[in-house]
């Protein structure tokens, strides 16, 4: 019994061992037929690869795309409430010094530095003169006509500096009674000095719509600081003070012209929304505690905020 039992083990052991040699056999064809061409190539694509700096590089020339914004870029722009009529006068940098004459040839709407100006003669560069031949080509049968009431000589051409909503300084022009131009130059130097800001000071010429009304709304939504127009007050056979040069507007979208009907307030510029609320404190609006409304009322002047109704709390008139 125990020599057959030897026997059998003998002879699974054998059988054991050509399986063996069998399947490494097998293993070792397998691993020699892989191509050669195949390991080359995986070499070499390997070696392709740009190095971790240079993928760096390739991403930073990427855009950048918003997770949560649309596939499609928008290039929609925002309708605009109304036609855009401001005066096409570029802001330009003006780069050699200053004399406070040279003012007087800059257009208005230009923007200087202060290190052109002299600092000693700051006051100089506000100036009141009659009002020159191409201004009065310019205003002639438009903001101007010939009238029973006031003359051109009566009239003077102010060109001064104040600040813009950038808080660059900025060439202003106006167009002011004469007996109003000294007290004029000296609100404006106060405005100055105190770093006001008023967006632009252009003659109406520059938004002019073919009658003086209409120029007045226009000039009004492009929040263009200005004085003298030969008109009537709307909807009245009344001559406005504008008309003799005894009134101002200044900045009229933070300060609009509201009426009141029944307790509910009307304005026309959907642009002086954000404004009818007196008591927000937003910038460039007028109240007693504003610079504006001090420098004109400590010289007489009139302010049309403090009025019943309508509230004009662009104007001042005296």
């Amino acid at each position: 019994m125990h020599t057959m039992h030897n026997k059998k083990n003998l002879t699974f052991i054998r059988l054991l061992v050509a399986l063996t040699a069998t399947l490494a056999l097998l293993l070792l064809a397998a691993a020699c037929s892989t191509p050669k061409q195949t390991l080359e190539e995986a070499n070499a694509a390997l070696n392709a690869q740009p190095p971790q700096n240079q993928l760096a590089e390739n991403l930073k020339d990427t855009p950048y795309v918003d997770p949560d914004a649309s596939t499609q870029p928008n290039t929609t722009q925002p309708a605009s409430p109304k036609q855009d009529l401001t005066p096409q006068i570029s802001e330009t940098e003006i780069l050699r010094p200053l004399k406070p004459a040279d003012i007087l040839t800059l257009p208005a709407g230009t923007v200087i530095s202060s290190d052109q100006l002299d600092q000693q003669k700051i006051a100089n560069y506000f100036m009141a003169v009659p009002i020159p031949d191409d201004i009065i080509n310019k205003i002639n049968g438009k903001s101007y006509i010939q009238n029973p009431n006031i003359t051109l000589d009566q009239l003077r051409y102010l060109k001064v500096l104040h600040y813009n909503y950038q808080h660059k300084i900025q060439i202003g022009e106006l167009l002011i009674n004469a007996t109003l131009a000294d007290e004029f130059l000296d609100i404006f130097r106060e405005l100055f000095n105190a770093g006001y800001e008023i967006y632009s000071m252009y003659l109406v010429e520059d938004f002019w719509t073919g009658d003086t009304i209409s120029t007045d709304d226009a000039t009004c939504f492009a929040n263009n600081t200005s004085a003298f127009s030969y008109r009537l007050v709307p909807e009245t056979g009344n001559l406005s003070l504008h008309a003799l040069g005894l009134a101002i507007d200044i900045n009229p979208v933070e300060n609009p012209y509201v009426e009141y009907i029944n307790g509910v307030p009307t304005w026309l510029d959907p642009n002086s929304d954000p404004y009818i609320d007196r008591t927000t404190g937003k910038a460039h609006m007028i109240t007693h505690q504003d610079a504006c409304f001090k420098a004109f009322n400590k010289r007489g002047y009139t302010w049309g905020g403090d009025w019943w109704s309508p509230k004009d709390y662009q104007h001042f008139e005296k």
